[in-house]
């Protein structure tokens, strides 16, 4: 097909296919990307699985992670991920899920988001509720963070259910919502949808007004 700059149909049709093209260039892209997270992650859950139990089997303390992390370090020059602290999350996390992870939100969650659960959630069904959250709103690490700060868990996930035989399907995610602290950010009109731009902005918002 030749394309002459009075030809509108054959402009708006080559345009089409580049979107289309573009559109699942994006979308392979998003897939890889997922793919390679969730191999990493199961990556990083059997590093820590060994850890744990080469320290079971062997005694060895916390030394032993220093020395991993300096081998796997020289091994790997210039590879991010093996520092002594990372092989701790490792560890934390083999540790928190002693089955694969691949089947859970877990699996599907950015190393960083993991981090944060890992060091600021201990209860395992917080954990589970907030990785499930994350991963079913597209939070940024910036926005898991804040839900854990504000104790999120403790006001939406553990709300009595006892409302669900009268409550409309439809509506009992906005019932819980409404259930929540009212001094929070939802009175200020925003879901667990919300991104990291609109968090900060409704942080602002919120000290404008308790000025």
């Amino acid at each position: 097909m030749s394309l002459t700059p009075g030809d509108d149909r054959s402009v708006a049709d080559y345009r089409q296919l580049l979107d289309d093209v573009l559109t699942e260039v994006r979308a392979a892209r998003i897939r890889a990307g997922q793919a390679v997270n969730a191999e990493r992650t199961l990556l990083y859950w059997r590093v820590g699985q060994l850890i744990l139990e080469r320290q079971q089997q062997e005694g060895w303390g916390a030394t032993i992670i220093d020395r991993l992390a300096a081998d796997l370090a020289a091994q790997f020059p210039g590879a991010r991920g093996w520092s002594p602290r990372n092989l701790w999350y490792m560890r934390a996390l083999a540790e928190a899920y002693p089955t694969r992870v691949r089947a859970t939100a877990v699996a599907g969650l950015p190393w960083g988001h993991l981090t944060v659960l890992m060091s600021q959630v201990p209860d395992p069904g917080a954990r589970t509720w907030y990785a499930e959250q994350a991963s079913r709103y597209g939070w940024s690490r910036a926005v898991l963070t804040h839900h854990i700060s504000t104790r999120r868990y403790e006001r939406v996930g553990q709300a009595p259910d006892n409302f669900t035989a009268t409550v409309p399907a439809g509506e009992q995610d906005l019932v819980r919502e409404v259930l929540a602290d009212p001094y929070d950010l939802e009175f200020l009109a925003l879901d667990p949808t919300h991104s990291e731009r609109q968090l900060k902005d409704a942080q602002g918002q919120r000290r404008q007004i308790c000025r």
